[in-house]
């Protein structure tokens, strides 16, 4: 996608968008990967680009421009390179997504963006 929607969804700092898809006469659906390729092991530090794979969880998020958007996130679950760590695998993280982003799809509560999270608290 181009950089120009990434401005436009408030995306540009963090987050590539791969693909925005017409769902219906009222929702889009966009799919955003982190920009970055490595991240550092929250267990021990040592930074890592090695791929144990990519799930997809869908975020909760506000209207834009009167559509209600379906937004999904492709995680990056990275393979900690240090033999000592404990922690074998981890998954970025991310400034602009709230703590409950490690709930999967099918938990009661969806995760949500920082964004809904500021709003409900208004």
């Amino acid at each position: 996608m181009s950089d120009a929607t990434s401005v436009l969804f408030g995306l540009e700092h963090e987050f590539s968008i791969l693909e925005v898809q017409r769902v219906d006469t009222t929702a889009v659906k966009v799919i955003i990967e982190q920009a970055a390729r490595e991240g550092p092991c929250p267990e021990c530090g040592v930074v890592s680009g090695t791929v144990k794979d990519r799930p997809v969880m869908r975020l909760k998020d506000l209207p834009i421009f009167g559509q209600s958007v379906e937004l999904w996130c492709r995680k990056r679950r990275l393979i900690c390179e240090e033999a000592l760590c404990p922690r074998r695998t981890f998954t970025q993280v991310s400034t602009a997504m709230s703590a409950v982003l490690a709930y999967p799809i099918w938990c009661f509560r969806l995760a949500r963006t920082q964004r809904l999270g500021d709003d409900v608290r208004l």
